[in-house]
């Protein structure tokens, strides 16, 4: 194998790795870019729950706190009529604070019982009677609310457990009854937990989905379903060992590793954790869509520059056949040697321009194409290789367009296109607008005609950015005139405090049901596999990016039948 295909094999491979490896990078920043977006959305989604619930909770304690102040006025003085079998004191007696905890009771349906006790822990009444009646237990001093109450100063929230009286899932909320410095009784009522289960699901759908509302100490208060797989010891080794009140962990936990959301809220004298566990395969799903449009966009890049390489090592394979044919004449000896010593010398050239080029293969590629298409510069092609050679270079090009695109469209996804803002001369700009394109217009017989009404008029905004909308606007309308007639209008007006650009062509039209459509990512007016019109469907998507960071917007008109009307409009001077 002659030295010079061996180039040409290293550089084609350095190409595909240059190509691989830049693709590869902006794959990676894609996907942790998603990462932090679904990171973000599900701890906001946690943090706007967690508010919710410590409102819920905020609101009972309030009322159980306002009832203590104003209302319970209790004396305790029928402990002598206490009966062991009632669990308390009759049904009749205390009338006016049974009607007051049942009125409570029914004002807030989420509180399971209300209960008055003694000082030292004795049941004096509750409410419902029934519910005095099935008490378990006559005194309850040896209950952590109890003895919350006694040394809390406001209302004492417990740690959750199951109630005797329906086996659901409550909190006890208690408060000592104070007369002056001294504690005449307890108050006590258990919340029920289950409202956390409707507010919660209806916003955490996602399968494979955990949530659990436990407190400090690991105690479960409510979770999704029948979930047993995490319980108390899994919730107080992980809550001791977090070192913030909210955020997020990735960690393995049993065999699988799971995406752990989780903030904290203080209520009563304890803080109450909600965590959002899901598996952190199905939580970053999202990123698998955009890891298929780059590894497409890996493969079409590795094909068109592996059909490049290997049209250059066919020409050169060719070129070295030609020479050693060469050499076996005398009379063209000389001549053929030339020729053979200036290929040898562009084919240097372009290997080391490659070389140079590498962090942007399609430069050297493009470049090379025009270099085979030309007459006596590597070697003469036939028509059917000048044929391959062109297709290699419209594809090439679609596929500069396409990665430029996509990365412009990239930029305004996350906020990242730079903006140089200067004043703008009007007439100067759309000047040389028209003498930019007028020389393809005259080609291609289509009548260009600037309509300036801003004459003299100054615009603080960013030339370079402006001048991209323009060519894709009017590199669209070129494509959709008619090749004999074609006619594509340019202008600017002043409206208020802004000026209003168009680009105006008497084409085919859009129909309305599809102009809806125009600015959306990868979208084409014909999607058929025979369209004639190519584009990447991203440059509609830019000018709107581009126009609204510029403080401006973008629409179109159109019959759908004569031609179509792009307009933007910006303003005149940037707040």
């Amino acid at each position: 194998m002659d030295n010079s295909q061996k180039q040409i094999i290293v550089i084609t491979l350095f190409l595909i790795i240059g190509v691989s490896t830049s693709i590869a990078y902006f794959n990676w920043q894609i996907s942790e870019d998603q990462k932090k977006l679904i990171i973000n959305h599900k701890q906001n989604r946690v943090n706007i729950l967690q508010a919710s619930i410590h409102e819920r909770f905020s609101s009972h304690i309030k009322i159980i706190e306002e009832t203590l102040l104003h209302s319970i006025h209790t004396k305790f003085s029928e402990t002598d009529k206490i009966n062991p079998e009632l669990n308390g004191v009759p049904e009749f007696m205390e009338i006016d604070q049974r009607q007051e905890l049942r009125n409570l009771l029914e004002s807030n349906p989420r509180f399971e019982s209300i209960g008055l006790f003694l000082p030292n822990g004795d049941i004096y009444l509750a409410e419902p009677f029934l519910s005095q009646l099935n008490l378990p237990q006559k005194n309850y001093a040896f209950r952590d609310w109890y003895v919350g109450a006694i040394n809390t100063a406001g209302v004492y929230v417990s740690e959750p457990y199951e109630t005797h009286y329906t086996n659901e899932k409550t909190i006890a909320l208690s408060a000592a009854i104070r007369d002056g410095e001294n504690i005449v009784g307890i108050f006590h009522t258990t919340l029920q937990l289950d409202f956390l289960r409707k507010l919660i699901d209806v916003q955490i759908q996602e399968p494979e989905t955990m949530w659990y509302f436990v407190d400090e100490n690991g105690k479960i208060g409510m979770a999704r379903g029948d979930q047993t797989e995490y319980d108390e010891a899994f919730f107080s080794k992980l809550i001791h060992s977090l070192d913030s009140d909210g955020g997020y962990l990735q960690e393995e936990f049993f065999g699988k590793e799971q995406l752990v959301v989780y903030e904290a809220s203080e209520l009563g004298t304890k803080d109450w954790f909600l965590f959002l566990i899901q598996p952190s395969k199905q939580a970053f799903t999202p990123i698998v869509a955009a890891q298929y449009l780059t590894q497409s966009l890996l493969i079409v890049s590795i094909v068109v520059i592996s059909g490049f390489g290997y049209i250059v090592f066919w020409q050169n394979t060719k070129n070295i056949t030609i020479r050693k044919q060469l050499e076996k004449s005398n009379q063209k000896l000389s001549l053929m040697l030339e020729k053979s010593h200036e290929v040898d010398r562009e084919k240097e050239e372009f290997s080391a321009m490659i070389t140079h080029e590498l962090k942007t293969p399609l430069v050297p590629i493009l470049g090379h194409i025009k270099m085979l298409s030309k007459k006596d510069m590597i070697g003469n092609l036939n028509e059917e290789q000048l044929d391959s050679v062109q297709v290699i270079e419209r594809n090439a090009k679609r596929l500069e367009k396409l990665i430029n695109d996509i990365m412009d469209a990239r930029k305004l996804d996350i906020d990242k296109m730079k903006f140089d803002i200067d004043d703008v001369v009007l007439d100067e700009f759309l000047a040389n607008l028209k003498s930019n394109y007028q020389e393809v217009l005259n080609k291609k017989h289509i009548k260009f005609v600037l309509d300036n009404q801003v004459k003299g008029m100054t615009l603080n905004t960013d030339a370079d950015r402006i001048r991209q909308v323009f060519g894709n606007l009017i590199s669209n309308a070129i494509k959709f005139v008619p090749s004999d007639g074609g006619k594509i209008t340019v202008g600017a007006t002043k409206k208020e405090d802004f000026i209003q650009f168009y680009v105006k062509d008497n084409g085919i039209g859009i129909s309305k049901d599809k102009q809806s459509h125009l600015f959306q990512k990868f979208y084409q007016v014909d999607t058929t596999h025979t369209r004639k019109i190519q584009g990447t469907g991203l440059g509609l998507v830019i000018c709107k990016g581009i126009i609204e960071k510029l403080g401006g917007s973008i629409w179109v008109e159109s019959d759908g039948k004569n031609g179509s009307t792009f307009f933007f409009t910006l303003p005149i001077k940037r707040a």
